[in-house]
């Protein structure tokens, strides 16, 4: 299902994923992990994040270029995906 939304950041993206996983798993608030990978030209192409766990209880993907944010649980299968949207922190993407 695709979503609209104009932005977000990371206290976004921890919501969506901790809402997701908590209702199945513990209550307990796990830390988010970010991680920025740069592309061929040196620029940012993708931001990564992941909730604490073992396997990690959710990921989100945000591919820059397509303004395309891709949220996934612990095994992988995509819940929820949002288009056209600017990370919210400015062009260093945090």
């Amino acid at each position: 299902m695709k979503l609209m939304r104009t932005e977000f950041n990371d206290d976004f993206i921890y919501k969506i994923l901790y809402s997701h996983y908590s209702h199945i798993w513990d209550v307990i608030p796990r830390d988010l992990h970010k991680h920025k990978f740069k592309d061929s030209h040196g620029n940012y192409g993708s931001i990564h994040w992941s909730i604490d766990g073992s396997p990690p209880k959710g990921y989100a993907i945000y591919i820059i270029e397509l303004q395309l944010l891709s949220f996934y649980d612990v095994k992988g299968k995509r819940f929820s995906v949002y288009e056209n949207i600017n990370f919210k922190e400015g062009d260093n993407y945090g």
